[in-house]
C-alpha cells in the first residue's frame, strides 16, 4: 500500500482513488480501487508529477519528467486501456489539470 500516511492530494471518482505518495522514492500518481483493493502506480518518473485528477475513466495530472524546462506538462492515463498519453507540450507550462466527462 501506500509508503505515506495521509497521501497527498487525493481525488476520488466511484469506487477508484487516485493521489501523489512516495512509496518508491519518487513522487508517483498511485491509483486504488476501493472495491478490490488493487492498486495502479499510474506515473513513476524522476521528476515531479503533481496535481492528479480522475474522472471515470480518465486521470490527468502535472508532469515536470523533462526538468525544469518543461515547466510542467499535462499528461493523461486511460483506465480501460492503461495507456498514457501526453496532453500538451509547451514551453510556458501548464499547471493544475482537471477532468471532468460532463
Amino acid at each position: 500500500m501506500s509508503g505515506l500516511l495521509f497521501p497527498l492530494k487525493k481525488n476520488v471518482s466511484g469506487n477508484n482513488v487516485v493521489f501523489v505518495d512516495e512509496l518508491y522514492g519518487y513522487e508517483d500518481i498511485v491509483l486504488i480501487n476501493l472495491s478490490s483493493g488493487e492498486e495502479v502506480i499510474i506515473s513513476h518518473v524522476s521528476d515531479i508529477p503533481w496535481q492528479p485528477d480522475i474522472d471515470k475513466d480518465w486521470i490527468v495530472w502535472e508532469d515536470w519528467r523533462d526538468g525544469a524546462h518543461s515547466r510542467g506538462d499535462i499528461y493523461a492515463f486511460h483506465l480501460p486501456t492503461r495507456t498514457e498519453v501526453q496532453v500538451t507540450d509547451t514551453s510556458r507550462g501548464d499547471w493544475f489539470p482537471a477532468v471532468s466527462s460532463e
